[in-house]
């Protein structure tokens, strides 16, 4: 089985992979609007309660620094949504370094992965092994296949030719077993 497929290592491209690895199984905007209605939400009720219970005489050091300690948790989860919204898919097109906008070939057969690789910088192609493979996420228009931590083949489905997009995804997931994810996007 020869499998081939391609990608290029564009601003979507970036953008995609971002929130794949910040959102994983959740839409990326409603997360951040949810965390947004929860920082506001948890603001509110907790401005309330500290309201009663100051009017109340009953406002102790615990009950007022427990509700603070929310309200910052909250603030603190609905900054790093508009983080990995906002300004981590920039961040990721740039941390593609010499290889932004290369056009990246793949060739998937039996035992192994041949990267091709064409950018301004130069040209060259690597082959890895399907038992080197960590995990694989999934997306409606891309497969990201970790080789570890930092190092990720970024396939676009609607280039794949030799094969289907299920016998590739047949392949991958036995290689990596239950670290194949399929995300939303």
């Amino acid at each position: 089985m020869e499998i081939r497929a391609s990608s290029k290592r564009d601003k979507e491209t970036a953008k995609e992979f971002s929130y794949v690895v910040n959102f994983r199984s959740t839409s990326p905007l409603s997360t951040v609007i949810f965390l947004g209605v929860a920082f506001l939400s948890t603001w509110a009720i907790s401005a309330f309660i500290l309201f009663k219970l100051n009017s109340a005489g009953k406002a102790g050091a615990f009950p007022a620094v427990l509700i603070i300690m929310v309200m910052a948790f909250v603030l603190l989860l609905f900054l790093y949504s508009l983080l990995a919204y906002f300004i981590m898919p920039k961040r990721q097109y740039e941390f593609f370094g010499y290889s932004k906008d290369a056009e990246i070939s793949y060739l998937f057969e039996d035992d192994t992965i041949t990267e091709y690789e064409n950018s301004q910088n130069g040209s060259g192609n690597s082959t890895i092994n399907y038992a080197t493979l960590k995990k694989v996420y999934e997306s409606d228009k891309r497969l990201y296949i970790y080789l570890d931590k930092v190092h990720v083949l970024i396939i676009d489905k609607s280039t794949i030719t030799g094969g289907s997009v299920d016998e590739l995804r047949d392949k991958l997931r036995d290689a990596v077993g239950k670290n194949y994810v399929v995300c939303k996007n």
